[in-house]
């Protein structure tokens, strides 16, 4: 039943591929036998180990990376060379062990504990598993564990970093230096920042792969090869087993679990709703520490289905994802030591009142819960210990009342402002660690400058990125008024480690002195939108921005000229022509759209110091888009790298490159 099953998908999938060119191929690896034969449309190419001295090539650049001399200690050669032979020529061994050498440095005993470690003696019949298990045993205590609790997710699964980070710490698997609780330590180092270095000490070791990053630079996701994912479940205790698909669940398997993914691999909610009633009689609420139901759909999972569940009373980490249950049960509250929930994309549309008694709880995620309108009001009064709310994407009007309350709170995607109490900016003041993204919306709300700096946002230095929003009603737009924007965005001044700034609905007519680039306020800026800012008539000097990669401009209808003042001062820095910077010298993406009243948009001045310089504005630029300009009449015609150009509703290309030529 299960082989028809597989050869029914890999149908599905041969299909999809009918649409390829004549000539086309496509290559497939596998490590069965019995794949290849059913994939196979030639012979199957079998990869034999490396030879010796390719796999001393690999394994020298892992262990000798760092190294500074130009040729390795002899010593650590002959002791490298018999470590290669034990690796059998398999390169995944050769590059996790070489990566953990080279951390050792070159301390010979490390070297040595290494190459006469038992391990290399086990009867295992994988011979590589046998040397990923040395490399496994020499990790440090702390990134054991660590590494061991991933066998938890299932084979190829992306797994997101913030929250890998969040279960180890739910599980109680990091310790962080402690400041005392009595004083304001913004710079103090938090666990969150531990298990990052955690993964990247393991990314660093190979143990993980395939990271990638978001548009900072950051790590944010990784997979593990499916033979380091088979050392995990190898070196895991029996009582800590891992996934179980619906199909083939046994007593066996889950009786004193005490970490269960159950994976629903049955076509119909039915039958995983029977496997989990099952599952749920058989596995005992004395030990389970982790459960993560994972279905993919709305399966029928309802509120009666859910109440099981909260007898497990040691349960730490609790997910349930894409379910039809609209309400929690009010017996939750025997979770006592949940530090974690996670109902994302499930049909929740409140909480109960129950869920503030979880006084342990760290994380609670509730993505895309389409239906959820409110949550408990004195949440922020009891659940004291909450670091991570998450409400993306639900339709909640307001963010919950004193949300200042949460003192050790990092995560808070969206804050909106009301003229309610307890609902003001003020409540960012003393959430000292926040980081990543934070939107803060209907800011026609503050008062003043001093309001908006109450906010203390230049204090807050893990905040990758900014979102500034005024929503006015209609009504309140068509009033003549004079508006307060301009003064409450000079308040909002972010700390100078900011990267994304995005400012959307302002009706000020000047920017802030902290967007000023010959201040250096904020030299790490790498993205910045501006979006419907009708009333600005000049642009701030981005081109001297040093960083900036992306810049958006959308809806600034008062801006008639886009004059020098635009492109910085271009001699930033260092007066001496070896270190001149062009004007925007990192920028890679500018689109502009919708600037109705443009007419002119000058080339860059020639440089005040050198006249005959060669530098030129926008060196690296691939993308520009111009859109909805119709009264633009001259323009620069000069991008040397450009590969993209996208226009509508302006005049043709040949006007700008005639103007461009015409003698001025």
């Amino acid at each position: 039943m299960f082989g028809m099953r597989i050869f029914r998908k890999w149908e599905d999938l041969t299909e999809a591929l009918l649409c390829g060119a004549k000539g086309s191929k496509i290559i497939v690896t596998t490590r069965k036998n019995e794949v290849a034969s059913l994939v196979g449309t030639l012979p199957t190419y079998q990869l034999h180990p490396l030879s010796d001295d390719d796999a001393w090539s690999l394994f020298k650049q892992s262990a000798f990376r760092n190294s500074t001399r130009s040729e390795p200690r002899q010593d650590l050669v002959e002791i490298g060379n018999r470590i290669v032979k034990r690796c059998g020529g398999v390169p995944l061994a050769l590059k996790i062990i070489g990566s953990q050498l080279k951390s050792v440095g070159e301390n010979l005993d490390g070297w040595l504990y290494i190459q006469n470690s038992e391990i290399w003696n086990l009867p295992e019949t994988k011979q590589i598993l046998r040397a990923l298990k040395v490399s496994y045993h020499i990790l440090p205590s702390h990134l054991k564990q660590c590494f061991s609790y991933c066998s938890v997710f299932r084979k190829g699964e992306s797994i997101q970093v913030d929250t890998l980070v969040q279960l180890w710490m739910a599980e109680g698997f990091i310790n962080a230096p402690t400041a005392s609780s009595s004083k304001r330590n913004e710079n103090k180092v938090l666990e969150e920042d531990v298990g990052r270095r955690y993964v990247q000490n393991l990314v660093d070791s190979s143990f993980f792969q395939d990271e990638e990053r978001n548009k900072w630079g950051e790590v944010t996701s990784f997979k593990m090869h499916d033979l380091i994912h088979d050392l995990a479940q190898s070196v895991v205790s029996p009582v800590d087993r891992t996934s179980v698909s619906v199909d083939n669940v046994e007593q066996d398997d889950i009786v004193g679990a005490r970490r269960q993914q159950v994976v629903f691999t049955g076509e119909g909610a039915s039958t995983a709703m029977q496997v989990l009633g099952d599952l749920m009689s058989k596995i005992g609420g004395d030990e389970l520490r982790v459960l993560i139901l994972s279905n993919y759909f709305y399966g029928s999972i309802t509120i009666r289905n859910l109440s099981p569940l909260t007898n497990l009373k040691r349960l730490r980490v609790l997910i349930l994802n894409y379910i039809l249950a609209e309400e929690l049960p009010n017996s939750i509250s025997n979770l006592k030591h949940l530090r974690y929930l996670d109902i994302s994309h499930s049909r929740i549309k409140v909480l109960p009142a129950a869920i503030t008694t979880l006084y342990n709880l760290q994380t609670l995620k509730l993505n895309y819960c389409s239906k959820l309108v409110e949550i408990p009001s004195d949440i922020t009064r009891k659940l004291i210990n909450l670091r991570h709310l998450e409400l993306r994407g639900t339709y909640m009007s307001k963010t919950p009342k004193e949300t200042s309350r949460l003192r050790f709170l990092q995560t808070l995607p969206l804050f909106t402002i009301s003229k309610e109490s307890g609902c003001n900016i003020s409540e960012l003041g003393g959430l000292h660690h926040l980081r990543h993204e934070l939107e803060i919306q209907n800011l026609e709300n503050v008062e003043n400058r001093e309001a908006a700096a109450s906010a203390n946002l230049v204090k807050k230095q893990r905040i990758r990125e900014l979102v500034f929003k005024w929503i006015r009603s209609t009504h309140e737009l068509n009033q003549c008024k004079d508006y307060n924007d301009a003064e409450v965005l000079e308040g909002l001044r972010p700390h100078n480690s900011l990267q994304g700034l995005r400012i959307h609905n302002f009706k000020g007519a000047k920017f802030p002195t902290w967007l000023k680039s010959d201040a250096n306020m904020l030299p790490n800026l790498v993205e910045i939108e501006l979006l419907s800012l009708s009333n600005c008539v000049h642009l701030p000097a981005f081109g001297s921005f040093p960083n900036l990669r992306a810049l958006r401009l959308d809806g600034m209808w008062s801006v008639k000229h886009i004059g020098s003042n635009f492109y910085g001062d271009t001699m930033q820095g260092e007066r001496e022509a070896s270190v001149l910077k062009p004007p925007f010298p990192s920028l890679k993406l500018l689109y502009m759209r919708s600037l109705v009243e443009l007419e002119e948009w000058a080339k860059a001045p020639p440089s005040t110091i050198s006249p005959s310089s060669s530098l030129s504005a926008f060196p690296v630029l691939e993308e520009l888009t111009i859109e909805y300009c119709r009264n633009l009449r001259t323009m620069p015609t000069f991008f040397p790298l450009l590969r993209k150009l996208s226009r509508a509703a302006v005049m043709p290309l040949s006007h700008y490159w005639e103007q461009a030529s015409s003698p001025h």
